[in-house]
């Protein structure tokens, strides 16, 4: 049995048993929607990929010999097709006609190829793959096609190019030369020119042009360029051209609160803005083009004209980028292969461009170097709109909505608070560029030098810049909806039609999956379809597909014959939350929350909701009573002056249909009780989710995670990202003293008094010999989780919470040890209390050895995380900090596949983790 047959272990994990290579062998015999032919000459997606793109043969009969000439770069050998018949061809027509097309088609003609060339993983374990389509040798530019394909080889979705076959002869009638002094006309100034090559050069889906290739590096009238130029091989006339370079005229402004950190590389007195966690990711003075230098590795002066100080913070924005591509999108780096480009700060000219591998930042009027997240992630989206598949040969204005798009996504993503550059749809609202305040708005496009909001057949004629409104408009639509409320600005529609929302981030996800399926030459109707399809797979409810396909409606792109259909899969049923879920109220007075619904299978109905358990004096009401699933209420409690203080738990109960879900708010009335509220669980699910990304750093790191090591900073920066997106203010701490030097990392939670501290803590490092995925990934995987749920429930707290992870622990404590050694004696008595996370669970440092100077420190034997020996218990389920109750900690048990490759001292027997449920002592 192959991994993409039946239904045993290796399918049910697919996602990390079944490679791309062998994804798409196993997509070689999945259908998309239904039965074709089995042996047609015109062949659809519905039949093998072999069949589909592998007939390499001007005849099926020949196709067996494909194999001999594409075996590398991950292609496998394929069975020779049988003998195509007259009959079967007919069949196959009459079955497609039945269909009514709605199966994609590859193009495919005599002496026609594909060739895969590149496989990028995507959410959901799908992955996108891209082939490039040639013509008896020669490449077929603007004729490729991408494919969806799950990790048992299922295909999702199909995207090509090009509609029809193309042909003709493949001998010039124009030299290359001769084509080279016609291509160089095209541009002001070049500077280098790389070598013609012979294409087929296909326009707007159909037909084919013999012609040369040539790229011309220099400078146009106003810009930078990377031109290609397509001169016809039969004429000699210029038949296309189009440009890598992208300018985007945005606005900057400085991140905050400061200091902001970012990741650099050097120690000992000597540091450089490159980022060691990123590949490719520098900042250098763009005159001399020398990375940045110095001997501490603090940077910038604070002034925006400062070089240094703009390459600092165009570091920061571009880390912050990368972030949210892996977090929210699923995407491995900015390249999409785990590499990123540099950035080049000091160009002379009011503006900044994406030159086909690095960025340049330009400057404002007011001569301040333009290096935020407006313009470092717009220009960054630039390089992945070139860097998925199809590259960046777009209808005018996708490009640049892309880069706003990415720009926006990335300032959600950071959420830093107002006054700085806090998320927003606006492009370059902080500084005024040129006077004329900001250069774009995305939820009402009109608003800025009257730019479009609507698509029509005009948008492939307008500037760039301006036919970006439509695309803009359309996310905007998608994310927030047309009347979101909550602040947020109401957005016209081009239908007067309504629509809902489904939130920025899962707006990015089904805006990246049509990224997935682009093909050259994309347009906006083709990003119709991409991102219906890329809905589709990512939400069976439908939900996102009928939104998505709402927006589209209302910035009118009409629908399209290669538009997917989506039908519900499951009842309908819905979610309900609280947020927060917690609050206090003194007699006499009232508080609010909100409570969300969502639909999370089936469609939307309407959900009645209702409350229980408010005690004698509280009353509790909802407005509206009922809402339509997606839409929210308010819950208001009302304490009477005789209200008896304590804490009490309020149930909200939502019925639609035969499906009911309840949520609980914790009150406290009058400061009585546990003003925290009860303990909530930890999802377990997400700490091994965390513990297995552990594990999936130290194999890419030489198999461990030891101070020091990549493996140790790459984990630092995996949860140094995770706190900051949940609002922690995060430090990294240099341990200069450390056998291996490297750094902790220290979280502080908003809030409560500064001399009333509760801390803590588990190691990150392991040792060399392995991961250390139970010593002591499964500790830190559980602290980290206790932080995110903390963020996530917004608790009133009554004391500064710290969570820290030490570097250097299997050293001999010697990362806790150096913070302990940096800290003042008022810094040391603020702390009052201290708890390690260990791998069985959080245990309080009562009565072991410690640092001097700090009470109930961490401190366990030299050398010893666990000091398996001394196990104390926490006699509740979770723990308790003075003012609140902390959440409950079951630990993860630890998957068999990223166990520690050798036995560790004083573990269970397992070898795993013992998990700590409610009921348990």
């Amino acid at each position: 049995m192959t991994p993409c047959e039946g239904s045993g272990t290796r399918a049910r994990t697919a996602r990390t048993a079944v490679p791309p290579d062998t994804a798409l062998r196993c997509a070689t015999s999945h259908a998309v929607c239904g039965r074709g032919p089995p042996h047609a000459r015109s062949l659809d997606a519905t039949q093998s990929f072999h069949r589909t793109v592998a007939d390499h043969g001007d005849h099926p009969d020949r196709a067996g010999r494909h194999d001999r000439r594409h075996r590398g770069a991950g292609h496998r050998r394929a069975h020779p097709l049988p003998r195509t018949t007259e009959r079967a061809e007919r069949r196959g027509q009459r079955r497609r006609r039945r269909r009514g097309g709605r199966c994609g088609r590859l193009a495919k003609g005599p002496g026609e190829t594909y060739e895969r060339r590149a496989v990028t993983p995507w959410i959901g374990g799908l992955y996108s793959v891209a082939y490039e389509r040639s013509y008896r040798g020669l490449p077929v530019v603007g004729g490729d096609a991408v494919v969806l394909a799950d990790g048992q080889g299922k295909v999702r979705g199909l995207q090509s190019a090009a509609s029809g076959p193309v042909g003709g002869s493949t001998t010039p009638q124009v030299s290359a030369a001769k084509a080279e002094k016609t291509a160089r006309t095209k541009l002001a100034g070049v500077d280098k020119v790389e070598s013609p090559r012979l294409v087929v050069r296909v326009k707007d889906g159909s037909g084919g042009r013999l012609a040369w290739e040539t790229v011309l590096t220099g400078r146009s009238e106003s810009a930078p360029s990377r031109l290609h130029v397509f001169v016809d091989a039969a004429t000699g006339e210029v038949i296309d051209s189009y440009d890598d370079v992208r300018a985007g005229t945005v606005n900057s402004k400085w991140n905050g609160p400061a200091p902001v950190t970012i990741s650099t590389s050097g120690s000992g007195g000597s540091y450089s803005l490159r980022d060691p966690n990123r590949p490719g990711l520098t900042c250098s003075d763009y005159g001399t083009g020398q990375v940045f230098t110095k001997s501490s590795d603090s940077w910038g002066t604070g002034n925006p004209s400062s070089k240094e100080t703009g390459c600092g913070d165009a570091m920061w924005a571009a880390q912050k980028e990368w972030d949210m591509l892996r977090d929210w999108l699923g995407r491995n780096g900015h390249d999409g292969n785990g590499g990123s480009w540099p950035v080049k700060v000091g160009l002379n000219d009011v503006n900044a461009y994406w030159d086909g591998s690095s960025i340049s930042i330009g400057h404002s009027q007011a001569g301040e170097w333009i290096a935020a997240m407006d313009v470092v992630g717009h220009e960054f989206g630039h390089g992945i709109d070139q860097y998925t598949p199809g590259g960046a040969n777009n209808e005018s204005g996708l490009g640049e909505s892309t880069g706003d798009i990415m720009g926006a996504l990335t300032e959600s993503y950071a959420n830093e608070p107002a006054p700085y550059d806090s998320p927003d749809y606006t492009v370059g609202e902080m500084i005024n560029l040129v006077g004329s305040g900001p250069i774009r708005n995305m939820y009402n496009p009109s608003l800025v030098s009257n730019n479009p909001n609507c698509y029509s057949s005009s948008i492939p004629n307008t500037e760039e810049h301006a036919a970006a409104g439509p695309l803009n408009h359309w996310f905007y639509l998608l994310a927030e909806g047309s009347t979101p409320g909550g602040g947020k600005p109401t957005s016209p529609t081009c239908n007067n039609s309504s629509v809902t929302g489904i939130g920025i981030k899962d707006a990015g996800r089904v805006f990246y999956g049509g990224m997935l399926l682009k093909t050259s030459g994309m347009t906006y109707k083709r990003y119709r379809t991409a991102t219906l399809t890329a809905a589709k797979n990512l939400d069976p409810s439908c939900t996102y597909f009928n939104r998505a396909k709402a927006a589209w409606d209302a910035i009118s792109v009409p629908a399209q014959s290669g538009d997917p259909t989506c039908t519900p899969s499951g009842n309908n049923d819905f979610s309900l939350a609280l947020g927060p879920a917690s609050g206090s109220v003194q007699p006499g007075a009232s508080t609010t929350a909100t409570v969300s619904t969502a639909v999370t299978s089936g469609t939307a109905q309407t959900v009645n909701l209702t409350a229980s358990g408010a005690p004698a004096g509280v009353t509790a009401t909802l407005n509206p009573s009922s809402v339509q699933t997606g839409s929210s209420a308010t819950l208001t409690l009302s304490a009477s002056s005789s209200a008896a203080a304590g804490t009490y738990a309020i149930t909200v109960t939502g019925t639609a249909g035969a499906a009911t879900h309840t949520t609980q708010y914790t009150l406290t009335v009058g400061g009585g009780g546990n003003p925290g509220g009860p303990a909530p669980d930890i999802d377990v699910a997400k700490v091994q989710a965390h513990l297995a990304q552990l594990n999936t750093i130290a194999n890419q790191s030489g198999g461990n995670r030891r101070a020091g090591s990549a493996g140790h900073s790459q984990s630092v920066a995996y949860i140094k990202g995770k706190l900051q997106a949940a609002g922690y203010t995060v430090t990294e701490q240099t341990c200069t003293s450390c056998t291996y030097q490297s750094n902790n990392l220290i979280a502080d939670w908003p809030g409560g008094p500064a001399d009333q501290v509760t801390m803590f803590g588990a190691h990150l490092d392991s040792v060399s010999a392995g991961p250390g995925i139970n010593d002591n990934g499964s500790g830190s995987a559980t602290l980290l989780e206790n932080a995110l749920v903390l963020a996530q429930q917004n608790r009133t707290l009554t004391r500064h919470v710290r969570f820290a992870w030490w570097t250097g622990e299997e050293q001999g404590l010697q990362g806790s040890q150096s913070y302990v050694g940096q800290l003042s004696s008022a810094q040391r008595s603020a702390i009052k209390s201290y708890y390690i996370a260990r791998f069985r669970r959080f245990v309080p440092a009562q009565g072991l050895d410690r640092p001097s100077g700090v009470s109930k420190t961490s401190a366990r034997r030299p050398g010893s995380e666990i000091d398996h020996g001394n196990h104390q218990p926490h006699p509740r389920h979770g723990f308790l900090l003075q003012g609140v109750r902390a959440p409950r900690v079951p630990v993860a048990p630890v998957p068999a596949r990223v166990q520690d490759p050798v036995p560790q001292r004083g573990r269970e027997a397992d070898g795993g983790v013992r998990v700590h449920r409610p009921g348990q002592g």
